[in-house]
């Protein structure tokens, strides 16, 4: 791909660009009863001319989630209101998102989509970990470039009336979960003077590889979304990124991908049918890595998932789950950033009733083991971390780069033996090369019972992979990888 097929999607300031958002809002214009609604807000055209972006683009996004929300999510042509260009107002957009509040009730589906210009802003209210807030920007940021900024506090508490529902917001912007949308540096020089000052305590040209990442629990989101809501916020990018628009697509690169992901079906990693919220951010993330290495103008782009842990290994469309805890786990991992897990069983597979057996897992990488056994009678048993390990100082269950455990070793003091049921079944394993919050999951199961709720489980143990670390420049995915390997115990 050319040079020139990159564009930015944010609003230029020193540092960081400012946020370029893509999400579905709905309008409310007039009273209705309560029902589905999606409101889809594309801006391409400003109000001043020095904001505006490749003619089209954020049009197309719109177009292409309206062809989603018919096709593929359930709704219906009188349920989607557009904010187009003109239309989208700083007052026009929150009138919009107050009549999704008053037109919707719990159990309603809602979709709220955003494609423009995104910005970061210091922040004023003291509730920021990074001191800055996102922010939508709206089509007349000319007449006030600070004022008439949407940000993220006004939107939180919007979003959190919709509790209830069945939200599903996507933004296509800069510092969205962060972005940059063609904003000229020159034209926000002369008009919004604020936005540059905002972050020149920052550095410039700092990437991925940056030392200084949040801590994941004080990681900037968008939107705070909360546990088991049933809301998910897809962001194009992180909070401290830039987001891009791509030529060739005349469009956003995150709204394509999501496009390739759900319509097109590419996301279907374990090919069950089912392309869960995981896959979709798998593929989202590999395909934005591989543009963002071929545009010189690119940093990194990371696209978040905002949601809770239960919603990773369900359907992206229908909420829809696969029928085998072995493909539930899959689909809630999706795919590993690295090189996979070599995971061993002795004897080989298959393995006779009543015989000793042992796993070996040795990992490409340093970093926290977890292993857990799915049975054919759709068990999952946790196998390390276990109580013997932490007596030989794996308590912290790190493991180092080819390193290999073997479950259970002679320090042990007995050995497995295959029981019934008979069938087929997998040993997983995962390694994290960051330090994420799974202490809490493995330490209550480190006595070799079986897992009372495995579906649980699972999402217990996938939902922190998918998270995205941020320093004040860039973002990249948790570091993670897995092996499995599938065997059955016969008479």
């Amino acid at each position: 791909m050319s040079r020139r097929s990159a564009f930015w999607r944010c609003l230029r300031k020193s540092g960081p660009t400012v946020l370029a958002l893509g999400a579905v809002l709905i309008l409310g214009v007039c009273p209705a009863s309560a029902g589905n609604r999606a409101l889809l807000i594309a801006i391409d055209d400003y109000e001043g001319d020095d904001y505006d972006l490749l003619p089209g683009s954020s049009r197309k996004d719109q177009n292409d989630i309206q062809s989603l929300a018919l096709q593929k999510l359930g709704f219906a042509a009188s349920d989607i209101r557009h904010l187009t260009n003109e239309q989208a107002t700083r007052d026009a957009i929150l009138a919009a998102l107050d009549a999704l509040i008053e037109e919707t009730a719990p159990g309603d589906k809602v979709l709220l989509q955003f494609s423009g210009h995104g910005t970061q802003i210091k922040d004023d209210s003291g509730d920021e970990p990074d001191h800055y807030d996102e922010a939508l920007v709206p089509w007349d940021i000319g007449t006030d470039p600070l004022g008439h900024l949407i940000r993220d506090d006004l939107l939180e508490p919007r979003i959190a009336a919709l509790r209830g529902r069945d939200v599903l917001v996507i933004i296509d912007s800069c510092n969205s979960g962060s972005a940059t949308r063609g904003f000229s540096r020159e034209g926000l020089r002369r008009n919004a003077p604020g936005l540059f000052a905002a972050r020149r305590d920052a550095t410039p040209g700092a990437g991925a590889t940056s030392p200084a990442f949040l801590p994941q629990d004080a990681a900037e989101t968008f939107i705070d979304v909360p546990t088991r809501s049933g809301m998910r916020v897809w962001s194009a990018v992180a909070a401290s990124e830039v987001a891009m628009v791509d030529r060739d697509a005349h469009q956003g690169v995150f709204t394509r991908l999501l496009m390739e992901a759900v319509v097109a079906r590419k996301a279907d990693i374990n090919g069950n049918g089912i392309i869960s919220n995981a896959e979709v951010l798998s593929f989202i993330r590999e395909q934005s890595q591989a543009y963002c290495q071929k545009e010189r103008e690119c940093t990194s782009l990371t696209p978040t998932l905002e949601a809770s842990g239960e919603a990773m290994h369900r359907d992206f469309s229908t909420g829809r789950q696969d029928g085998e805890i072995a493909g539930i786990a899959l689909d809630a991992l999706g795919k590993p950033e690295s090189s996979a897990v070599q995971v061993t069983l002795t004897p080989a597979s298959p393995v006779r009733l009543g015989s000793t057996v042992s796993f070996s897992i040795t990992s490409p990488v340093e970093g926290y083991l977890v292993v857990f056994d799915i049975n054919a009678a759709r068990q999952i048993t946790q196998l390390f971390p276990n109580l013997y390990s932490e007596k030989r100082g794996k308590d912290h269950h790190q493991v180092r780069s080819g390193e290999t455990i073997t479950i259970p070793d002679a320090s042990y003091g007995f050995s497995f033996q295959a029981e019934e049921p008979l069938g087929a079944g997998v040993i997983m394993a995962v390694v994290t090369s960051d330090e994420v919050s799974l202490s809490s999951l493995t330490a209550r199961h480190r006595g070799f019972k079986v897992v009372e709720d495995p579906v649980a489980y699972v999402d217990s143990l996938s939902a922190p992979l998918q998270q995205a670390l941020t320093n004040q420049m860039a973002g990249r995915p948790v570091k993670w990888t897995y092996g499995l390997l599938p065997y059955s115990i016969q008479p």
